[in-house]
């Protein structure tokens, strides 16, 4: 019996077998990178979801002050318009006393002169 064969067919067998193994381990840590990736976009989608609703209420939270300071604003317009209103109307009464008296007096020494001459 010729056992010559023998070596050539324990080498293959060793090949495959450690072929076998390698591709064993190579799909156990793809498997394991592949949970882990997977349990890592879970997470950041939970960490996505926390942060959109984080940047709503903080979003509503700038508006609710965005409008009352607008508001505030608006009151505060009103009221310095009302004052230059006001002012205004003071200025213009002012205005007509002066024209007035101005004018009194321009009636008064254009009348005064003319009583003179004629006496």
């Amino acid at each position: 019996m010729d056992f010559s064969f023998l070596p050539v067919y324990a080498l293959l067998l060793s090949v495959i077998i450690g072929f076998g193994s390698l591709f064993g381990f190579l799909r156990l840590l793809w498997k394991d990178i592949n949970g882990k990736f997977k349990e890592f976009q879970s997470e950041l989608k939970s960490d996505i979801s926390g942060l959109r609703t984080e940047l709503k209420s903080d979003i509503s939270g700038l508006r609710t002050e965005l409008k009352s300071d607008i508001s505030e604003l608006r009151t505060e317009f009103k009221i310095d318009i009302q004052r230059v209103d006001k002012n205004i109307f003071y200025l213009r009464k002012r205005m007509d006393v002066l024209v007035d008296s101005l004018a009194l007096r321009f009636l008064a020494s254009s009348a005064a002169p003319s009583s003179k001459n004629n006496s």
